[in-house]
């Protein structure tokens, strides 16, 4: 359905787009810029706004290519359908104009404060015209707050590295892998460096890299036959949702009979949390699990949770995330949900369910999880500090 309605909409901007393109030249001076960009972006998920924003695109795509900093600042994940009208804006901008203003677009690339999306989109047009900028731009961006010009300058060590190995010189080779593996944000990327590692006998730990919580408290199993458990508040979830903590002494009343808390362990090379294994392969069932997270302040952070079955997690008695979802396959930070840390030890409190299905495909119980800052950093516990309090 969700697919159907994507085609839709793809179909009502493309009809939009040829409308635009068939209605008579306006001089962009008859509406400030930003009016018809906000046009643009108030279009709304069901088609709302699209005639007004047919004119708007129509007066922008004949506004001067000096104002294109202005159009790929208003760029904005939060907003695909706005995101391609302002691509194929982009586009038509560039193809009219005699020259790109490479040096604005540099000084528009350079400034942090600008949209992420579109100083990365910035970036590939200075390519096209001077692709030796472009290249000191993506060298310079491996600690950058645009996530995709981060992930263009961590390509391009990747390649480095490659073209290193094929000269044979692996030193040369490690270190330009070491030199990104810090600064890696997106999985697959930092899954490739950490490989590409070990591959080379360099020990690095995908968990470590990813800064895995591996040290948990469990208990269960509690029932789950027929999905009951996903929204069933069993003991666990009922203290902490209403204190922000658990009383691991505690014992509950279990889908066999009583069970206790007791700890469990992630796999040391790549932070994945077996409960199947631990519970010993139980199905119908919900495991609770907790942990504790000191932080040195408080912070606005991302709880990013990989797990192939349903799912709750709360931080601090408040939940963060909910997903009702068996056995469609899992990837790193698979789900991930907005949250705050206080300074001081925060509480954490996972729900994993696992369904009655008995394919091979359908065995796995298992999780990873990590806590990252907005950027999708990785975080380590550490205490406060404290020096020179009271």
């Amino acid at each position: 359905m969700a697919r159907h309605i994507h085609s839709i909409f793809g179909l009502l901007m493309a009809v939009g787009l040829a409308v635009a393109a068939m209605l008579p030249d306006q001089s962009w001076a008859e509406s400030p810029i930003d009016a018809d960009i906000a046009t643009i972006g108030s279009i709304g998920p069901g088609g709302g706004g699209h005639a007004e924003a047919v004119v708007a695109a129509k007066r922008l795509r004949n506004a001067g290519v000096e104002h294109l900093p202005e159009i790929l600042n208003a760029m904005d994940d939060d907003n695909p359908i706005a995101m391609n009208w302002y691509r194929g804006i982009v586009a038509d901008v560039v193809r009219r104009a005699d020259r790109l203003p490479v040096d604005d677009l540099i000084g528009f690339v350079g400034d942090l404060n600008n949209r992420p999306v579109g100083r990365a989109l910035a970036v590939e047009l200075i390519r096209d015209a001077d692709g030796d900028a472009a290249e000191r731009l993506i060298a310079a961006s491996v600690d950058d707050p645009s996530l995709p010009l981060r992930e263009m300058a961590i390509a391009r060590l990747l390649d480095l590295a490659d073209q290193a190995k094929q000269r044979k010189e692996e030193k040369q080779a490690e270190k330009l892998l070491l030199d990104a593996l810090p600064f890696a944000r997106q999985p697959t990327q930092l899954k490739t460096i950490v490989n590409r590692l070990d591959d080379m006998g360099v020990d690095v730990s995908l968990a470590d890299s990813f800064c895995m919580i591996g040290n948990w408290s469990l208990v269960g199993p509690f029932d789950n036959v027929d999905g009951v458990g996903f929204d069933t508040v069993y003991g666990p979830e009922a203290e902490f949702t209403a204190n922000g903590s658990v009383d691991l002494n505690a014992k509950h009343e279990g889908k066999n009979g009583p069970v206790t808390w007791h700890d469990i362990q992630a796999d040391s090379d790549d932070g994945t949390v077996d409960i199947a294994k631990d519970l010993d392969k139980e199905k119908g069932a919900v495991a609770y699990l907790w942990t504790t997270f000191d932080s040195p302040s408080a912070i606005d952070i991302q709880a990013r949770l990989s797990c192939v079955t349903a799912n709750k997690v709360w931080i601090n008695g408040r939940q963060v995330m909910a997903n009702e979802v068996y056995h469609s396959g899992s990837a790193i930070d698979q789900y991930i949900g907005d949250a705050k840390l206080q300074q001081g030890q925060n509480v954490i409190l996972l729900k994993i369910c696992q369904n009655e299905q008995t394919q091979s495909w359908a065995q796995d119980w298992e999780f990873q999880f990590r806590l990252t800052d907005r950027n999708g950093k990785g975080l380590k516990s550490q205490a406060p500090n404290t020096e020179g309090t009271r």
